[in-house]
């Protein structure tokens, strides 16, 4: 059993890229990388509480601060995950997007385009709610992949719920034109707040996904050029802000309650002890 134990100590400190440390400098390590990923776990939990709690009262900025901080210091790179992790939740689209190359919030589309080549240029202050690059790195010279969301806050009209597709397609038609070369795949998701209304709007042309809480999808055509005439199917989603909340709750949940089991046997232990 000892040797075990010693073996899977062994083992925990090479996951942790920490075999120069002995076994009580790691005790104490591992103790303070407990307490940190507890407070973040619980930082989440606060942040998709908030998100529920929103009406529409809250404007769409604050909306959008929720799900990373904006304007000029809506940037977020790779090389800086650890310092932005409280600022940026894109976790709770999808804890997968946290691999991300670059996040933009809030930013000029044309600072999309430039990262997306490396530099070129294209006059455009037109501004995205949020994109994400992740999955390959365009330094390597590979596709990548790109995902567009546009939000709106909750309480407002079918109609200018309904303008989170036009400006979906807007973005598609600058960014197809890479695709395939310095693109690989994007996605496209408007963030609204469902109503009967809007599911009856939506029920026409889209599709309803049952396995991903309340989400409609669309394939359409996007004309990228008329001389040549170019045009390209695109993938629309169109996801409900409540079917974001629950679906960030349960991913979040599993960890939340490992913390709880964790915690409260340690109260019920340090009571026995009393």
């Amino acid at each position: 059993m000892e040797r075990a134990q010693k073996e899977f100590f062994k083992a925990q400190k090479e996951l942790l890229e920490a075999t120069s440390l002995n076994d009580e400098q790691f005790d104490k390590a591992l103790e303070v990388s407990s307490r940190a990923l507890t407070e973040y776990i619980l930082f989440r939990q606060l942040t998709i509480e908030n998100l529920k709690r929103s009406t529409k009262d809250n404007s769409e900025a604050e909306l959008h601060k929720l799900f990373a901080a904006t304007r000029k210091d809506g940037r977020f790179d790779k090389s800086n995950f650890v310092n932005d992790l409280y600022r940026n939740n894109s976790w709770l689209l999808d804890d997968k997007y946290m691999t991300y190359e670059t996040v933009l919030s809030d930013r000029e589309f044309g600072e999309l385009i430039s990262f997306i080549t490396e530099g070129e240029e294209e006059r455009n202050d037109d501004r995205i709610d949020i994109a994400l690059a992740f999955s390959n790195n365009p330094n390597n010279k590979k596709p990548f992949d790109i995902v567009i969301v546009e939000l709106k806050k909750r309480g407002i009209s079918l109609e200018e719920n309904m303008k989170v597709v036009t400006q979906l397609e807007k973005r598609a038609r600058k960014l197809m034109k890479y695709y395939d070369n310095q693109i690989q795949r994007i996605w496209y998701y408007g963030i609204i707040e469902f109503n009967d209304e809007v599911e009856l709007a939506l029920s026409g042309e889209y599709k309803e996904l049952y396995s991903t809480g309340k989400m409609y999808y669309k394939e359409t055509n996007v004309a990228i050029s008329r001389d040549p005439m170019k045009i390209l199917p695109i993938g629309v989603f169109i996801w409900d802000l409540d079917a974001v909340v629950d679906d960030a709750h349960s991913r979040n949940s599993a960890f939340l309650n490992l913390i709880k089991s964790k915690f409260l046997d340690k109260t019920e232990n340090s009571g026995n002890q009393i």
